[in-house]
C-alpha cells in the first residue's frame, strides 16, 4: 500500500510539468535500458531525473523516471518504471533497478499487486553483493497466506 502511495505522488509531481524524456530512445535491440545513454541524457539534461509519463486520472498510470546518484540509493543511479490500473491504482507493477556508475546491476526489485494488495501482493529482489546475489521472493494471497524465500548466490 505505501508503494501506491508513492506512486501517486510521483504521478502528481510527474503531472505537474517535469515529464522530460523519451525512454524507447535509451532501450537496446533487446529491449534493455541503454544505461550508458541515460547516464549521458541525464548529464545533458542538467536535471535532477529523466521522467516519462502517461496518466488517465482513475484509470492509468505509466510511469518511468531515472535519477542520478544523488537520489539516496548507495550512489547508484536509479531506473523505475511504474504501471497502475483500475480506480485508484487498483492493480499494479513496480520494478526498480539500480546501477553503478559502469552500469553494473547493484539491486532490482519488482513488485506487483491486485485488489491494491488485499487479494495478492508480490515482491521480487535481486541484490548484488561482493559475495553473489541475494534473491528475495515474497508474495502474500488475502494478506494472511504466502510464503517469503531468501536465497543466497555465491559469486563464481
Amino acid at each position: 500500500m505505501h508503494r501506491t502511495a508513492s506512486l501517486l505522488l510521483a504521478a502528481s509531481a510527474t503531472f505537474s510539468g517535469c515529464a522530460n524524456y523519451d525512454f524507447t530512445k535509451a532501450r537496446l535491440p533487446n529491449g534493455e535500458l541503454d544505461v550508458p545513454k541515460l547516464m549521458a541524457d541525464l548529464k545533458a539534461s542538467g536535471k535532477q531525473q529523466l521522467s516519462s509519463m502517461v496518466w488517465i486520472p482513475l484509470v492509468y498510470l505509466d510511469l518511468q523516471t531515472f535519477k542520478g546518484p544523488d537520489s539516496g540509493y548507495l550512489g547508484g543511479y536509479v531506473f523505475q518504471d511504474a504501471q497502475a490500473y483500475g480506480p485508484i491504482f487498483c492493480v499494479g507493477d513496480f520494478d526498480r533497478v539500480m546501477v553503478d556508475d559502469q552500469g553494473a546491476l547493484l539491486e532490482k526489485h519488482d513488485r506487483f499487486w491486485l485488489g491494491w494488495g488485499i487479494p495478492y501482493h508480490g515482491h521480487d529482489e535481486r541484490i548484488e553483493t561482493k559475495a553473489g546475489h541475494r534473491v528475495h521472493d515474497d508474495w502474500r494471497v488475502a494478506l494472511l497466506f504466502g510464503r517469503d524465500d531468501v536465497c543466497h548466490v555465491r559469486a563464481k
